[in-house]
């Protein structure tokens, strides 16, 4: 019995000091570790709202973007049409102006000599300079074509760093257990 009570006062040290241990070490360790899991956690979760936030912004720049080049593109479209029209019209005003039919009789006055189809050439050479567009009507143009083609060279671009983004936004694969990335 003496034996017994012996390795009972034994056993119940050990307990004891194994208890005090565990609550000296392990717990606080433990916690530390429930803390910084629960930290992560919420940041993890943060991120992911942030990346989900983010990846309805991003579908409604794309769609932005998309929207905006199709008009660029039309708008395109329809500054060649207008051009093109106002070209035609003005050489079809030219045209009028100079009728072809009120030059014709002052070379038909005239005699078939060489200086007589000099001053008929003359004229002619004339009314094609003026079939030419005014100059600011020419200056407007080119800078129309210059700021169309920089907001072209900025969508492109706004595109390039949107699709970055879009990149960014999605998870990484990860490469299965044992092989290297």
């Amino acid at each position: 019995s003496g034996n017994a009570c012996v390795c009972r006062n034994k056993i119940r040290q050990t307990c004891q000091k194994l208890l005090s241990l565990l609550q000296e070490r392990c717990l606080q360790a433990c916690h530390k570790m429930a803390q910084a899991l629960e930290t992560w956690t919420k940041e993890a979760l943060d991120i992911y709202a942030q990346s989900r936030s983010l990846d309805t912004e991003l579908d409604s720049c794309i769609d932005m973007v998309g929207s905006y080049g199709a008009a660029v593109s039309k708008a395109g479209e329809v500054f060649e049409s207008v051009s093109g029209d106002l070209v035609s019209d003005l050489k079809a005003q030219c045209q009028r102006s100079h009728d072809p039919a009120a030059v014709q009789p002052s070379i038909s006055l005239v005699s078939d000599s060489s200086p007589a189809l000099s001053v008929g050439d003359g004229s002619l050479k004339n009314s094609r300079k003026r079939e030419r567009l005014p100059r600011p009507l020419t200056r407007g143009l080119q800078n129309l074509e210059v700021s169309t083609a920089e907001l072209l060279r900025l969508m492109d671009d706004n595109y390039a760093v949107t699709m970055k983004l879009f990149e960014l936004s999605l998870p990484s694969p990860q490469a299965p257990a044992g092989e290297e990335a």
